[in-house]
């Protein structure tokens, strides 16, 4: 096993990690946001909110795609 293998793996254990964050904060800001328009109120916070969450799913689908190998049918 050569020293590149070994920094992948690490590398690829980041990623891991921050795809699991990632969909932590995801799951967190869509409960927040359902929450809020219970409420019926704070219209430019669920605004702020549903930007984040879409930027979040934007790096998710990224990250899924970097750690996901390439199949070659």
């Amino acid at each position: 096993m050569s020293g590149d293998d070994v920094t992948t793996s690490v590398g690829e254990d980041a990623d891991i990690v921050k795809l699991s964050q990632l969909r932590q904060e995801h799951r967190k800001l869509d409960a927040e946001i359902e929450a809020l328009q219970l409420q019926g109120d704070a219209e430019m916070k669920l605004m702020t909110m549903k930007r984040r969450k879409l930027q979040l799913k934007d790096e998710i689908a990224w990250l899924m795609t970097k750690t996901t190998p390439d199949i070659i049918a």
